[in-house]
């Protein structure tokens, strides 16, 4: 019985050095097996622990789950704001893949002008399609966070421009309605009709 009672202080001796050489200050601090690392780092960031955020090992705050999600794509994703500064501040990596797949509304819903502008659609088609269902909040939050709404595809044409060529009144409303520039050289080539 003596025996036992000195291998189990033994392992808890071991437990609590390994937690303190990883930086917890108890084994209560340590992520349990019913959550993931990713998911332990997003609970602290939405806390806005930056503490927590601080001891976890330079690269480790990008780690991703199966479908590749970083807790920075799940912060931006539920547009909190609170866990994507932690994020930042903890050294998260803003050029994810997972953060190229995010449309830009919800990045611009957590004012990231810090973030690359661009998705998987890219910038030209996320602010047409913006401007056809009428969201002009949406372009305004993209506009705060530094995204030029007069970006142009491949054919050199903005969304404005396209709105004209396809006949789209609820985009041409919406792009006037948040001031894009209706004098961009690409309306100056358009037919006259």
């Amino acid at each position: 019985m003596q025996m036992k009672n000195i291998v189990v202080g033994v392992l808890i001796s071991a437990l609590m050095s390994a937690t303190a050489q990883a930086g917890y200050r108890s084994v209560s601090d340590v992520p349990m097996s019913k959550s993931s690392p990713r998911q332990w780092i997003y609970q602290h960031a939405h806390e806005g622990d930056r503490a927590a955020l601080r001891r976890v090992k330079t690269g480790y705050i990008d780690i991703y789950d199966s479908k590749g999600n970083s807790a920075l794509c799940e912060a931006v994703l539920n547009k909190d704001k609170t866990a994507v500064d932690a994020l930042i501040a903890a050294g998260a990596n803003v050029n994810m893949p997972c953060m190229q797949k995010i449309p830009m509304e919800y990045k611009a819903a957590v004012k990231l002008n810090k973030l690359p502008l661009k998705t998987t659609k890219g910038a030209f088609y996320e602010i047409y399609d913006l401007a056809s269902a009428e969201d002009k909040d949406a372009l305004e939050d993209m506009r705060s966070c530094g995204v030029d709404l007069d970006v142009t595809n491949a054919a050199g044409d903005t969304a404005y421009c396209q709105s004209l060529i396809d006949k789209n009144c609820a985009a041409y409303e919406t792009l006037r309605a948040v001031n894009v520039n209706t004098a961009h050289y690409c309306v100056r080539r358009l037919p006259k009709d």
